[in-house]
């Protein structure tokens, strides 16, 4: 890949957190995890397809059965 540096990870802990970073910076890839609640994670990731346009998104499940919620979600 050469990098010139290495790769830099920054963490929120809200929607409006998440939202104001990324209206003040450009980042190459967002990272959402679903964990308990579902629902939210999904509606922030399509909020922020309309909002921001990004290149890279990575949705994290830490269920292998809540595949079948995204992809009914999916859209």
């Amino acid at each position: 890949m050469s990098l010139t540096s290495i790769p830099r990870v920054t963490g929120v802990s809200s929607e409006e957190e998440a939202f104001n970073r990324l209206r003040a910076r450009h980042y190459d890839m967002v990272i959402i995890m679903i964990g308990v609640d579902k629902e939210s994670p999904l509606d922030m990731w399509q909020e922020n397809k309309i909002q921001i346009s990004l290149s890279s998104y990575l949705l994290l499940l830490n269920n292998p059965s809540d595949m079948a919620f995204v992809r009914s979600r999916k859209q």
